[in-house]
This record gives C-alpha cells, structure tokens and sequence, in this order.
C-alpha cells in the first residue's frame, strides 16, 4: 500500500485498516492516514499529509522507512509527563524518554509526537509559531551581566549553595576579627568581652571596672521626651521644695510620687531618707527598682501639702525630675482640661482664693443691697460629711459681718414647730407576702452593719418587727470609701402600687432661675427619714439581717414610692 492508495481512502477506511493491523482508531482523517504512513514506513512530507496540520512552520527530519509498532499508549505508564514547574529537569526528562524511544525503536517523527503530547502546563505549546514566539520573549527577557551578555544558566539549571556562599558579602569572625570565616570555624577559639571589648575573658571576668555594661532604658509611662519643660499633651506641674522648684510630671496612671535621684541630692540635707527598694512596672512592662523614699513638704498651685512621700529612682529608669502620681488625690483634687490641669483643695476644705474680678463683682452687688448684711455668695461653699469638721471661707465678707454670720451658724439649732400631715401608706396588689433570706456577708461587713442598725434604734428610726415580710440588706460603697446600707425592696416594689404625685422636673425648675443672681442648694441629711410610715404599712418595709428582722418607722430608701411621698411632704412644708 503506497501513499496515494492511502490517502485516497475514507475515515472508515481507515479505521478498518487501522483495525486490522491492531493501531488506534480514534482520531481525525489526518491522524488516521498518518498512523498508516508511519506504520508502513513510507517516506512522505508531513506537510503533504494535510492542509490543517499544526506543524506548518517544523523542519521535518530524515525518517528512516522502518517504523516501530508500539505507540505511546503500550509504553505510557514507563514515561512521565513534563510541565517545568516540578523538581524534573528539562535534561532528565529527555535523557529518561531517549531511553525509552531507543527500547521500543520509535523513529525521529514519532519521538516528535509522542514527546509533544508528553507536555503539560507552561511547557506545552499549540503551535510551533507560538513556541518561536515564546523563545523570542524569552530571548529579550533573559538577564544580562555588567558586559551587556546574556548570562548562560548552569547545567543544572539551580544555583548551589557554593555559589549562594561566594555570592554573599564578605563578613569578619565575630572572636577574632579577621575575614575568611564564621566564628564557628575560628582556629583561636577564644572568647570576647562585651564590657570592654578585649579577648580572651567574658564579661563577668572583666578586670576593668571603669567599664558599664551598656543597658536598655525602662522608662515609665514615657510616650515622647525632649530637653524643654513642657511638652505637648504632657501636663506639668511646679512643684516647690522650700527654696527649690522643680517641674513634675503629672500622671494619674502612676500610684505614688517618684523623684529622680539628682534631684534629691539637692533635698537630702533637709530630708529623712529611708532605703527601701520597692519594685515599679511601668507601661510597657519595664521593671525597675526604686533606692529609698522621704517625706517632705510640697506646694503646688498654692496649695500646702504636708508628708508627702517620694520614692527615689535612678535617673536612668526616669527622665522627668519628678512624677506626681494619684496617691496625691487623697489629699487635693484634681482638674484637668485640654490646656492645663489644676490642684484644687478637697470639697469639705474649701479654700478657694477668689479672684479680684469677683471681689469688684461683690462689692458693687453689695452697695446695692439696702440691709448691708450678706451682699454675696459666690465664693460660700458649705458641705457637711459625718466625722468632719466643715471649714467656711468668709474672706469676702467684712469682719462684723462674718462675725455674725458665724454666730448663727454655730448657735443653730433645729426645731421642730409644725408637723406635716403627711405619711406614707403602702398599697399592695395581693396578700401574698415577700419573704427573703439574710445574704451572707462578711465579718466586718456584719460589724458595720450592726452600728447602723444600732444607731437607727438609738433614734427611732427602726423598731424589732414581727412581720411575714422580710427583703435582704445590701452595703453600698459610697465615693469616699465608706458604706451605706440599704434594703433590696425589688420584689416588694413589684407589689406596690405606685404613687402618681406629680414631682418636680429640673427644666421647669432652671427656667425659674432666670435672672437670678444668687443661687443657693441645699441638701437634706437624711430627707427621707423625716417623712413617718403609716401605723398599718410599717410591716412591709420589714427587713432582715444575720441579728434578727426590723421594719421602719420612717420613710426608707429603695421603696418606689419614696420620691414621690418625700416631694408631697416638701410641698405641704413649703405652704405651712
């Protein structure tokens, strides 16, 4: 069978050939006429086989007319495929499918096909047009070296990890100095001090004790530091000692005074100085060791505190000369606005310089005023705390006047001339009672718990009871440290039913105030205990602790309708 027999033949002609020889019998007419040709070793141009062949542009060997039987399909599973992205080489993989064309005695047109249909990926081009293509993309991308060539990839295609070593920067011997190689491989084998630099010894055998070891800085609550006074967003404060000034930071994150150790040398002929190393943590997990601390005498924003106490830091764990720290709140106060912060005195010891804007202010009010007696309260603060002795600054006033204001403050005296025809009386929405268990607290819970209800005894404020109502006692810390205590009337109150007395809203209340010039607040002691409980409802405001079960005389505070029957009994007193 010659070639023209072979292409004057139809697909099923082909196929029926194909089959009766034992060759595959899939694919197009083109395919199929060429698998005879190779199988009967004709010499043909692969360019004459068909028009549509995607082998236009190759250069087509000699093929020698003795074709070998086996296809890529017989020998498939001894050869692997090649994308150029996994470890095989592209040099391996055509010395590994050489081997196995030369076995099953493919000629060079057959390696070409099979070989190509081995291509996966990256690797695997259409058309030979395209691969030219590619070959000339990569022509220009190739690198070049300083000559301006093209630089030749090794055989291997990978650089060694000689080539990565040569190719790094020379570096010298950490023990010894000299290039040429790593500390590791150094022949001398001896050690470096980091004090002092030198060979031979280590650092903790170092003779040289003018040498310190360099350290990190453990700077506290520090953000940003320069060599000026004031920073911007720090607030610092002058703090005097006697003759001395000194600018202090003020951090309310800091739980004491700190002071740094070059400013008490300047201090120490004057102070007590007691070493005691107490250990810091600051912001940012740096821990320092404080040497010693002293009591001394400050004054800041004019106010005079006294046995203030300063830990002393080495001025390498601080920058600032001083850090005021919140231990100081419990003797002043503290404002702080967006361009300064201030120290002002406690609220129950007002000393409160008026300024001589407020002064004129009272003086011109007071011309005004026809009795000549109190012409100004702008600067009067009076606040009442238990155990506390109020201190009222008269500055303002003149001397007979203070005299006598004084007077009547301290010669007052309640009296009880009237009484109010109020009481509370307790409506409930059904007869079942509320019955609670005492909560258990602790011991010196129980002692203050314990003197409150002995000293509302004491005044008749509370009597033993025998209700079947009882509702549990809770203490409530107050802002001074101190604790109330209080019933827990929240199951009680669900029962009750609320009083519609309408109370006073506070808008209503500021406008009223228009164009008024003095205020004046006052503030009850005890307001709601001044209102009696109805005979019949004192049984439910019954309450129990761990020494037994009570009930109020007057008012509580926790029932719902306790504002509301303490705004009636102010309206009845203010239209007495």
């Amino acid at each position: 069978m010659d070639i023209q027999t072979i292409k004057s033949l139809n697909v099923a002609e082909l196929r029926e050939k194909l089959s009766e020889l034992g060759l595959n019998t899939t694919g197009l007419k083109a395919g199929l006429q060429e698998r005879l040709i190779n199988h009967f070793g004709l010499q043909a141009d692969v360019e004459s086989v068909s028009d549509r062949s995607e082998y236009e542009d190759a250069t087509v060997p000699e093929v020698s007319r003795s074709g070998s039987m086996f296809t890529l399909k017989d020998i498939s599973d001894s050869l692997s495929s090649f994308s150029g992205s996994d470890s095989l080489s592209i040099r391996q993989w055509v010395d590994e499918f050489e081997e196995n064309a030369e076995v099953v005695g493919w000629n060079n047109i057959q390696k070409f096909i099979y070989g190509k249909q081995l291509l996966k990926g990256a690797a695997r081009q259409k058309t030979i047009a395209e691969m030219k293509d590619q070959i000339k993309i990569y022509e220009k991308t190739r690198p070049r070296n300083n000559n301006g060539n093209r630089i030749i990839p090794s055989d291997s295609g990978y650089a060694t990890r000689d080539n990565r070593l040569n190719s790094q920067p020379k570096r010298n011997c950490f023990k010894c100095g000299k290039p040429g190689h790593m500390a590791t491989d150094c022949p001398e084998k001896q050690t470096k001090c980091f004090k002092c630099n030198g060979l031979g010894h280590r650092s903790f055998e170092c003779k040289d004790k003018n040498m310190v070891p360099k350290r990190e800085r453990n700077d506290i609550n520090i953000i940003a530091y320069n060599k000026e006074p004031f920073e911007p967003g720090m607030k610092f404060k002058k703090i005097t000692f006697g003759d001395i000034d000194v600018y202090g930071l003020v951090d309310t994150g800091c739980v004491m005074c700190i002071i740094r150790c070059d400013v008490y040398e300047k201090l120490r002929h004057r102070v007590n100085f007691i070493e005691d190393k107490v250990c810091l943590r600051g912001v940012g997990a740096g821990i320092f060791y404080t040497q010693g601390y002293f009591e001394t005498n400050i004054l800041v924003d004019d106010i005079q505190l006294k046995d203030i106490t300063f830990f002393v830091a080495r001025g390498e764990d601080i920058r600032y000369p001083a850090i005021l720290g919140n231990n100081l709140l419990r003797f002043v106060d503290l404002m702080v606005s967006e361009k300064e912060v201030r120290f002002i005195p406690k609220i129950y010891q007002v000393r409160e310089v008026i300024s001589n804007e407020y002064r004129e202010e009272a003086a011109n009010i007071g011309k005004q005023k026809e009795d000549g007696f109190i012409t100004e309260f702008a600067s009067l603060c009076m606040h009442f705390e238990e155990g506390e002795t109020s201190v009222i600054n008269l500055d303002h006033l003149k001397k007979n006047e203070r005299n006598r204001l004084l007077t009547i403050i301290q010669n007052y005296q309640p009296k009880e001339v009237k009484n109010a025809p109020v009481s509370m009386k307790i409506l409930v929405k059904d007869d079942i009672p509320v019955a609670q268990r005492p909560r258990r607290v602790s011991h010196q819970d129980q002692q203050i718990i314990d003197e409150q209800i002995s000293e509302w005894l004491d005044k008749g404020i509370i009597k033993q009871s025998m209700s079947e109502y009882s509702s549990p006692v809770v203490l409530v810390p107050k802002k001074d440290g101190s604790k109330r205590l209080c019933c827990d009337y929240r199951k009680l109150n669900g029962k009750i039913i609320r009083d519609n007395f309408p109370m006073a809203l506070i808008d209503d209340v500021v406008e009223k105030l228009q164009g008024a010039n003095v205020f004046t607040t006052l503030d009850l002691k005890d307001g709601f205990f001044h209102v009696p409980v109805d005979s019949e409802s004192t049984k439910y405001t019954a309450f129990v602790t761990h020494g037994g079960q009570y009930e109020f005389c007057y008012v509580p505070f926790g029932i719902s309708n306790s504002p509301a029957v303490f705004c009636r009994f102010i309206n009845v007193i203010l239209e007495i």
